[in-house]
Order: C-alpha cells, then structure tokens, then sequence
C-alpha cells in the first residue's frame, strides 16, 4: 500500500457570506457544510457542479467537499448552496508545505506561568479523525510527542519551553490510500499581571499633524500597546469618524489604489512580551480635501475604546515650490508690465546704443513727409498749427534728434508743380507724418468737414499704395471725432490711433517719445536744415496763411 503523506494545516474566518480556506499543496481536506440548515447541499467551482461520484479526487458527499489530496489547481472560489437558495461562497488558497507559512495556523492559545494549561486541536479535524476512526497523534515544532493521542494537549507547569506550534494530525485509510490530515496552533505564555491594559498610543500623539505632499501617496502609521492582549484587540484608522472600509473593496493584501484610495493594513508583533499593535492607512493620492480631514486612530478593547486625531499641512517642501513659482510669476508678471510701460523707452535706448548701424543706405533723402491742411480753418486753429509745424516740430525732431523732414509749405521751392513736388518727396521720405485738423464750426454750430484738396489725397495714395511707408497721425488738440475728415484719413485713424500733443509737454515726454519711436532710427548725421538753422539763426518763422 502506497503511503501518502497528507499534511492539513488550514484555518478559517467566516465574514458574512465568504469564507477563507488555507491549506497546503498535498493535504487531504473536508470542507463541511457550515451550519447551512438543509439535508440536500450542492457545490459549485465557476459555476460547474462538482460531481458526487466517491471515485474522483474532488467530490461531495453528504453536505461534505473532499480533497483527495489537494493540489495548487485547486485554488480558487467554491460556492455552497441548499435548495432553499442558500449559498456561501468559499474561498480556498494553496501553498507549499516549506517553508511553513504562519497564515495557515489556528488561534492561538495563551496559558499564564507555573500554570498546567492546554492546546486544543481544531474541532474540524477531531471530528473527521472520529468519523474515519484514524490514527491521532501531536507534534510540537513538527516533532512528534509520543503517548498524546486525546483532543487535549496536557502542558504541565507551563514556562517558555512551551511555547512553539502544536500540530495535531490524524492518520486514516480510504480506499486502501493512507491519507493525513493535521491542524495547528501555536501556544504562548502570557505575562505576569492583568490581560489588558488600557490603549497606550505609542504613536502618533494626540494632535499630531503631518505632512503630505499635493498629488503623491501618503502613509501614517499608528502603534498601541494592550499590555498582554492578544485576543479582543483592534487598532484601525477612521476618517472623520467614518470607517475607511467604506473606501476599499477589501483590507487584506488585495487591496491596491486602482478600486480606493484609501487602503488599511493592520498587524501586531512583540516588544518586551508586550503586545504592540500596528495599523498602517494609505492615502492613494493626497487631495486638498485630506488637508482639511479629521483621521482617527482608533484603540478598541473589549471594555474600552480610546483614539487620537491627526491631520494633514502641506510639507515645507510644497511651501517652497509654491513661493518659487509665485515668486516666478510675480517675476515675469513685472517683467510684462514693465516692458509694456517702457517698451518705447527700451527701443529708443536701444536705437542710441546701436546708432551706427540704424542709418539704411535706401535712396530715401527725408526720415518725414509732413503734410497738413489750414483750408477753411479758425484762426485759432491755423495759429496753433503754424507754431507747430514752423517752431515745434522742427526744434524738437531735426535740432534735438537730428531728423530730416520736408514740411509743405517750407521746404518746397517757390513756383514749383504741387503734384510732381508731392511725387518726388514722397518717394524720397521714410514716413508720412499728418497733421489732422479739427473740424470747423460754422454760423449755425454744426462742424463742416474738412474739404480733401489734391494735394494731401496725392500724398496719401503715394505713402500707402506706391511708396507703402509707414503713417504717423498727429493731434494738436483732442478730437471728438474725426467724421469731419476725409474718407482716407478716418479709415486711418480708427485702425492707427492718433498721437496728441500736449502743448505743455517737453521735448523729451512721453509723446515726443512716441512719435520717435514711429519714426526711423535717427540718422548719425545732422540734417541740412539743421546745419543752416544753426548757421542762421535768424531765420524766420514759416508763415502758412493764405
């Protein structure tokens, strides 16, 4: 007869309508019907009946599943049902028998010193030994004790000696297979004193706040001490006083952060014979909400329950990031800012540093053609003009700066043709400076418009359809519209916005400024008319009136 060694060790918690079963690859398992009331079972593997018929390795007989032995396929979940439609669902897990895995053991037995106490063998297996009638021994440490063969394992005057895994294994036969089947516990010697002591929070303290960074995972760890418990005590971790649980599918190893974000681990180990529990919770991925969550640690014992709260500040770290970023925005927030207010002033400067390499050898003899109209004008108006274009304009851009300009009216040579004079400057200027006049009120106070002469029609079509030079519009005072001029210049002021001249302003304001920086580069050179002004000085004011 060929021996078959069947090592059993497995253990169950049953939770609701699940169960989970540890065994060992090679043990020989009877799984019975769990208090399921009824007198006809059905078991189920995916959905598929497992078939009755004594003769299989895997088979159910009389409310009970048999395997005969077990192996790794067998793995897996399998479903209990009545014909009332009663079920539970079963969970079995197979692993190796070495190295022994501490899972698979039953609760442990605690006995105080100097004491005779003893280890119980797991129902489930003393029940299957009477109904087979095998062979009962005990092994502690996997070594066998000979002469125990009762439910009971007898410890006398119990010291640390004593303490290990006490196996309890049954031998038996069944269709002339020699199977064994065992259980075990692990014995502990308590300390002196009382079971429990009231929760000690080794950490955190009450009121402890840690820190979390934005976006990352998060881990906080919670450690109590029970003095002695080890049976009825619990630390876990609440949210607000809500249990995380409601967050997670499970709280066990399964647990993973794609179905939560919150994960829960719990475990206890030994400091000093004590009792030290742990409870670990997960954050997922930290939110601002956790930054203004209340988490509990909580210490439960059968007589009490105690807790302290912890929360989340963003780390000096996000701190730090968060300042440099500010302070980069800040930065750059000026640095527009500013550049807008002093783009002009920079691109001056810039047009001083580099003056030599501004002037363009184009042909052009004039930087500005400057036109204006006085045609049926006040005479105030015609005043303020001729000051502007026979003292201003030439002592501010050709004294100062160094421009060279062509004013109509002062530069063009007595009898000479309007329209081939306009022409030929046009050509030779690098801009098109106009002057818009205001409207002219008449005897009923309605503003007539401004007649369109010849000259400055030729000298607009010149400037942006022949020539394509760039046009500066001039204001000598503000305008509440500009329906008085003529169809071309109103085109061009409401899509160029019209400089306006301060006359209080001086020579170096902000709209001297503006019309330098529409202006080309100042060449290096003075202009003609510079030299001759500065050799005549005497010379007389243009008189514009007609």
């Amino acid at each position: 007869m060929k021996l078959i060694q069947l090592l059993l060790l497995f253990s169950f918690t049953l939770v609701a309508e699940f169960l989970n079963i540890n065994v060992i690859q090679g043990e020989a398992v009877r799984l019975p019907p769990y208090n399921l009331t009824n007198t006809e079972y059905f078991w189920y593997r995916n959905e598929t009946l497992i078939s009755s018929a004594a003769g299989q390795r895997v088979f159910c007989q009389a409310g009970y599943l048999f395997f005969l032995p077990v192996l790794h396929n067998d793995s897996g979940v399998y479903r209990l049902t009545t014909k009332q439609r009663d079920s539970l669902n079963i969970t079995v897990q197979v692993y190796d028998e070495e190295p022994f895995n501490q899972t698979l053991l039953y609760k442990s037995v605690f006995g105080l010193a100097a004491t005779n106490p003893s280890v119980n063998c797991p129902t489930a297996v003393w029940m299957l030994c009477q109904d087979v009638r095998g062979s009962f021994t005990w092994y502690k440490d996997f070594i066998h004790k000979p002469k125990r063969s009762t439910k009971y394992f007898q410890i006398f005057n119990a010291s640390k000696e004593h303490e290990g895994i006490y196996t309890c294994k049954c031998t038996w036969m069944r269709m002339n297979k020699t199977f064994i089947t065992s259980a075990s516990r692990e014995f502990k010697i308590k300390g002196p004193g009382p079971v429990t002591y009231p929760p000690s929070f080794r950490f955190p303290t009450n009121g402890t706040a840690e820190t979390g960074e934005l976006g990352s995972p998060k881990k906080m760890v919670c450690k109590v001490s029970f003095g002695y418990c080890q049976e009825d005590c619990e630390v876990g971790w609440k949210i607000n006083g809500a249990d995380p649980q409601k967050h997670m599918v499970h709280k066990d190893k399964t647990a993973n952060c794609t179905n939560s974000r919150f994960i829960m681990e719990t475990s206890w180990e030994k400091e000093n014979d004590m009792t030290i529990y742990k409870a670990v919770l997960t954050i997922c991925k930290v939110t601002m909400e956790d930054f203004q969550t209340k988490f509990w640690c909580v210490a439960e014992t059968p007589n009490r329950w105690e807790f302290v709260t912890v929360s989340l500040r963003i780390s000096e770290t996000m701190y730090k990031c968060l300042i440099v970023h500010l302070s980069i925005m800040g930065v750059l927030i000026l640095t527009t800012v500013a550049f807008r207010v002093f783009m002009i002033d920079l691109a001056l400067i810039y047009r001083d540093v580099f003056k030599m390499h501004s002037s363009k050898k184009d042909g052009k003899v004039y930087d500005a053609f400057v036109m204006y109209q006085t045609h049926n004008m006040e005479r105030t108006a015609e005043e303020r003009i001729a000051h502007f274009v026979s003292t201003v304009l030439p002592d501010v851009l050709e004294r100062k700066y160094g421009y060279s300009l062509f004013i109509c009216g002062r530069d063009d040579l007595p009898g000479e043709d309007c329209v081939e004079m306009v022409q030929s400057r046009v050509k030779l200027s690098r801009r098109l400076v106009v002057l818009l006049t205001p409207a002219c009120t008449g005897q009923d106070g309605i503003s007539a418009p401004v007649a369109e002469d010849a000259t400055s029609q030729l000298a607009l079509h010149q400037a942006l359809v022949q020539e394509e030079l760039k046009i500066i519009l001039i204001e000598l005072e503000k305008m509440d519209g500009y329906c008085h001029l003529p169809q071309a210049l109103q085109h061009l002021a409401h899509k160029t916005t019209p400089l306006r001249w301060e006359e209080t302003g001086c020579s170096s304001g902000r709209f001297w400024k503006r019309v330098r920086y529409q202006m080309p580069p100042a060449p290096i050179h003075l202009s003609y008319y510079s030299c001759m002004r500065k050799l005549q000085p005497e010379i007389q004011p243009l008189n514009i009136y007609h």
